[in-house]
């Protein structure tokens, strides 16, 4: 992807699309937070969403995740803390919140997201 392009849309499978903001999706998603920048990330599954692993790390920082049903209401669902050594964080949602988005935001420092894994509801 392109270096901090606004709504960067990339079609990962059948379910899941990811659009990015600021930010920069090469081989990881590279979610910038700086006095110019401040990047985020916004996966939209065709289904509802139970639970996501997110592997992240790069810099000390705070990861906050978002989740959504509609993708314009968001609610925080989780700060995770990330270091510079790659983490999986796991982050339960329930099948009865009935969410099918979640946003990524960086905050402190950079934070790079090397994979996610999304449980879905049947």
């Amino acid at each position: 992807g392109e270096q901090y392009a606004e709504n960067e849309v990339h079609v990962l499978d059948e379910i899941t699309t990811v659009t990015t903001s600021g930010a920069h999706f090469t081989s990881q998603i590279r979610l910038y937070d700086s006095s110019s920048t401040d990047g985020i990330a916004v996966f939209a599954c065709a289904k509802t969403i139970e639970q996501v692993v997110i592997n992240a790390g790069n810099k000390a920082a705070t990861l906050e995740v978002y989740a959504s049903v509609d993708g314009v209401e968001w609610t925080l669902v989780s700060s995770l803390t990330t270091t510079s050594a790659y983490g999986n964080h796991t982050v339960e949602l329930g099948a009865a919140a009935g969410y099918k988005y979640i946003k990524l935001d960086a905050v402190g420092a950079q934070v790079r997201v090397a994979f996610t894994t999304f449980t879905f509801a049947e």
